[in-house]
């Protein structure tokens, strides 16, 4: 009986005992599994209290790892590493997806892109608005838009430390106005802008008078973002264009002896007594800067047409589309001829018929419209966007190639001609299109 009763007792215990370790074993592996999860996957929380939440997360590899470097892969990964991004705003806008980045430059490009869709205020500088004859204070506005480099170098930060929370605050992470009121710049931007209102310009256009004094070109002026003298170039552009419209003298109509041996009348164009629009924009500019009263004429792109132009003293640039041809006549000698490409008729980019000016030239331009972009060295527009310039994708020119391969409108030059053409003509000379 005693011999009975010491095995059932030595039976309970070796029960417990097996039982006891099996639990052990049970929370150490549940213990590990949890490690593991743990391990396999990095978290960053991004917030901002009251403005934004993001949740940043890093997949695990093919074995279930962490890499040590979460923002560098190895040289042989072509894919990349996968992250997943979840973000909600105030502005009940929400981003949830996943991307992925083999370095650290493609982590930032993304994050960048995807932080910048959030809805957002664009801080501004003070700035003074004239009205009632003075310029009334306008306080600089702080906004909510994320300054995205600055919020990747917190969260790059935040993951080589191996940290999970990142506090977004203004201070860290948003961009802000450079001047407010109380600035020194812009205290000085608004004495220079009270020197402004002394200035006042009296325009002399044949027999009539204007005068523009503060009351007009007060509305004109701003600050930049230096708090330097800066102008609403728009409505400056609008003023003078109405005096233009009022006061250019437009010829209906040119008749020449083209150098094809024809009597020529070609109607349309702009040319005749003509105010150089954004030309005078920039001079008003510079007298209302000066705080002084100055007399003078407007600056005109064309001041009529000298006597002889089309005939004894021939300056002009001929251009016919019929025979796709450019002739450039200076003090009455022909000192160039060359073969063009003009507009495309079949897809509606004729070159259009007129008397032109040449409104301005320039180097080195990219011309872009619908469907197409183009750089070309030399640039010289006559009407609105069509103008004479080099086309180095062309190898011939000449012919029936406009028909089929015209341009969108302009006068195609091969890069020689174009090159010579630039250093005869001025702003303000003539084209002849027919």
């Amino acid at each position: 009986m005693y011999l009975i009763m010491k095995f059932t007792t030595f039976l309970f215990f070796s029960l417990l005992t097996i039982l006891s370790c099996g639990r052990q074993e049970k929370n150490k592996t549940s213990k590990q599994n949890k490690r593991k999860e743990t391990e396999s996957t990095y978290e960053l929380i991004i917030e901002r209290s009251g403005e934004l939440k993001a949740q940043l997360t890093t997949i695990q590899d093919e074995n279930g790892k962490l890499q040590s470097n979460l923002l560098e892969c190895p040289k042989k990964d072509t894919i990349g590493r996968t992250w997943h991004l979840k973000i909600s705003s105030k502005q009940n806008f929400k981003i949830d997806t996943n991307f992925k980045a083999r370095n650290k430059t493609e982590f930032k490009s993304v994050i960048n892109s995807l932080f910048a869709k959030i809805p957002y205020q664009t801080p501004s500088n003070c700035n003074y608005k004239f009205e009632k004859n003075k310029f009334e204070p306008v306080e600089a506005i702080l906004g909510n838009q994320i300054d995205t480099s600055k919020l990747n170098r917190l969260i790059i930060k935040k993951i080589t430390n191996g940290q999970n929370e990142l506090v977004l605050a203004y201070e860290n992470g948003y961009k802000k106005p450079n001047y407010f009121l109380n600035h020194a710049k812009s205290k000085q931007g608004l004495k220079d802008l009270k020197k402004c209102l002394s200035a006042l310009i009296n325009y002399e256009l044949n027999d009539t008078k204007i005068k523009i004094s503060k009351e007009e070109f007060g509305p004109w002026l701003k600050l930049d973002t230096a708090m330097k003298v800066d102008f609403f170039d728009a409505k400056m552009a609008k003023f003078i264009q109405q005096i233009a419209s009022k006061h250019d003298v437009i010829e209906k109509s040119v008749t020449f002896n083209t150098t094809l041996g024809e009597t020529k009348t070609i109607n349309g164009g702009d040319i005749g007594v003509r105010i150089d629009v954004y030309g005078e924009v920039r001079l008003l500019q510079k007298d209302i800067i000066s705080g002084e009263e100055v007399t003078r004429e407007p600056k005109y792109g064309m001041k009529g047409i000298p006597v002889g132009t089309f005939n004894s003293n021939k300056n002009y640039v001929e251009v016919s589309i019929a025979a796709q041809k450019l002739w450039c006549y200076k003090n009455n000698e022909l000192v160039l001829e060359s073969d063009v490409v003009t507009g495309c008729p079949r897809r509606g980019h004729a070159t259009p018929s007129g008397a032109y000016y040449v409104k301005y030239k320039a180097r080195n331009v990219v011309l872009d419209g619908p469907g197409y972009s183009s750089r070309v060295s030399y640039w010289m527009p006559f009407n609105k966007g069509v103008g004479l310039h080099d086309a180095r994708w062309r190898r011939k020119f000449g012919g029936s190639i406009f028909q089929a391969d015209g341009s969108h409108g302009c006068v195609n030059l091969p890069k020689a001609t174009a090159e010579t053409i630039y250093g005869y003509l001025s702003p303000g000379a003539i084209v002849l299109c027919y």
